[in-house]
């Protein structure tokens, strides 16, 4: 550590860029053939909309308040189709180019957090030291390896790159050149946006940063109120435009969906906004600022209870500990500015996943990606003090954090050992043990299956999906009966899946119940008119029925959508002889 501070600032900044990309291979090296988790099926297999880059407006379409990071998904799926590989490199390239630029907004910072006097050196190791602890934090392997978490990763480099930029104008001299710093700060921060809501903290982390570490000899008194208001008329115009796209961004997702914030939340159909806000104050110290320091028994479906009232010992100690963490982050302000910095960063970066706006998912480690940043700021102030120059307490946990991240981003081999890990961390989450008999019954291990599922469905009787699961792996146990209540249930719980009405209608139709199969059938391809099973069977159903023209129109849209559907081409000749063999006995009558 020593001789790393001691170097020349070129040989510190070169050594940072050979250490980053290395340490990114070391820790995510063995993720690229890690397969599609959990949303990625739906977001990125099975999902048409991505699978032609030249349609860029059919990607942005399919979910509009996050452009960009549809576009880099039809990018990647043009390079690499259903091969995990190219998804992997880009988001393991984007993690790793959002570290470079925590160095160098960590150098920025530091000298201008007002420490005179330090060594150029002592900040760039410091600068270092805090990318890299960015890059191999345990709690950042799910925002990487999850590939469907891209738009964190892509939120945050683009909210990175727009500080950056923007106190890069802020000063360079030059009127060109801080403008075209100013301009490509606003493109990013726009870009950002795009790829998660989350970007819209940017306007409230570049004024923190300004108001307290980038000191003007103009405003002296800008710790005072009365010294903000004359802060606010020298800087306010510079921060203007990003405010007003907040602005833009609120009246387009209004026009888009109706709501200024969530639309029909499902966490409140059940909860109320006020039990989120507590939850929230659990979660926050509890979990996320626990993790950060000690990350330890990480789940990729969080476990957390609801809590409704203040009036108890986990939400009020929950509650003095955010408290106190703010209260002593203002009062240091001046005297350590950069680490009361990383304190507003973590409090702000969160506020749209952990304040008053209800998200279904209380707690998700994803969500620390942006706001784990602050970490690198805290590091940087600590390591660029006199303090810790020497020792190598920095640098053992720095190894310790490597090992848990290459041992957690194992868990990501496959869906089992995904599943199994998060299922055995959180009994009680019935998603978890959903997912987990999913995976048995693709699996071909019924028994194993039923058993999760059945578990899922004690915990939470009202669950659709997990009815609907259970009721598959009966069917293919050959419990028809149990297969049918469940499924019944899944539809009784409004479960709208086309899947779950093709199965009702297959059990339907085993048991001779053909008009209630027709019906379940017509609703399948209602719900998803490329459903060409359905369709087949529709034909089957007519057919025996004797209604033959019918049978044919359904056997002809099986065609439409499958060409090479097995069978259907010979029953339709089979048909076509028929009808023309009573039509020549019609003639000869």
């Amino acid at each position: 550590m020593v001789r790393i501070l001691r170097a020349s600032s070129k040989s510190i900044s070169f050594l940072t860029l050979f250490l980053l990309p290395l340490l990114a291979v070391l820790l995510y090296g063995h993720t690229f053939k890690s397969p599609f988790h959990f949303d990625d099926k739906d977001l990125i297999k099975n999902n048409p909309a991505i699978h032609d880059l030249y349609d860029p407006e059919r990607a942005m379409a399919y979910n509009r308040p996050r452009p960009a990071l549809m576009v880099s998904l039809a990018f990647s799926y043009h390079f690499s189709g259903t091969n995990v590989f190219g998804y992997h490199l880009f988001n393991i390239l984007l993690h790793c180019l959002s570290s470079i630029i925590i160095f160098c907004v960590s150098r920025l910072l530091l000298h201008s957090s007002g420490k005179k006097g330090r060594l150029h050196a002592a900040f760039l190791g410091a600068s270092s030291l805090g990318a890299m602890f960015f890059l191999v934090h345990p709690m950042n392997t799910e925002a990487v390896t999850y590939i469907s978490a891209r738009s964190d990763l892509l939120a945050a480099f683009f909210l990175l790159l727009s500080f950056y930029f923007f106190f890069k104008a802020r000063i360079c001299p030059g009127a060109a050149l801080k403008s075209a710093y100013m301009v490509a700060a606003f493109l990013a921060y726009c870009l950002s946006m795009a790829s998660k809501e989350i970007g819209v903290v940017l306007p409230i982390l570049v004024l923190g940063a300004d108001y307290y570490l980038f000191r003007s000899p103009e405003n002296e008194n800008h710790g005072r109120p009365s010294g903000f208001i004359e802060y606010l008329k020298i800087r306010g115009p510079a921060l203007l435009p990003f405010f007003l796209m907040v602005l833009v961004l609120f009246v387009v997702r209004y026009q888009w969906e109706g709501s200024f914030l969530e639309k029909k939340s499902a966490f409140l159909s059940m909860h109320s906004r006020a039990a989120y806000v507590l939850t929230q104050v659990n979660v926050i110290p509890w979990y996320y600022i626990n993790r950060m320091f000690f990350p330890e028994n990480q789940n990729v479906d969080i476990y957390f209870p609801i809590y409704k009232t203040f009036f108890n010992l986990s939400t009020a100690a929950g509650a003095i500990c955010l408290s106190g963490m703010v209260f002593l982050a203002v009062r240091r302000r001046f005297s350590s500015a950069l680490l009361s910095f990383a304190v507003f960063w973590f409090v702000a970066s969160l506020s749209p996943t952990s304040s008053f706006i209800p998200i279904t998912d209380v707690a998700v480690e994803r969500r620390l990606y942006l706001p784990g940043i602050a970490m690198s700021f805290m590091v940087a102030h600590i390591m660029s003090g006199p303090g810790l120059r020497k020792s190598i307490t920095p640098l053992v946990v720095l190894l310790l954090f490597c090992s848990l991240g290459i041992n957690r981003n194992y868990v990501y081999r496959d869906e089992l050992s995904l599943w199994t890990d998060a299922a055995s961390k959180a009994k009680a989450n019935e998603r978890a043990r959903n997912n987990l008999g999913d995976v048995y019954n693709g699996l071909g291990l019924y028994e194993e299956a039923a058993a999760e599922l059945r578990e899922a469905v004690r915990i939470e009787p009202r669950y659709a999906e997990a009815h609907y699961n259970l009721g598959v792996v009966y069917g293919r146990m050959g419990r028809r009966q149990e297969a049918l209540r469940e499924l019944r249930l899944s539809e009784v719980h409004h479960y709208s899946s086309p899947e779950l009405y093709y199965n009702l209608g297959v059990l339907y139709e085993e048991t001779g119940l053909l008009d209630k199969a027709e019906e379940k059938y017509l609703i399948a391809v209602k719900l998803n008119p490329g459903h060409s099973r359905a369709y087949n069977n529709l034909g089957n159903i007519h057919a025996r029925q004797g209604r033959l023209e019918e049978a044919a129109a359904e056997w002809k849209a099986v065609l439409r959508i499958d060409p090479d559907f097995n069978g259907v081409r010979e029953r339709l000749e089979k048909i076509s002889m028929i009808t023309a063999n009573d039509k020549e006995h019609s003639l000869a009558n």
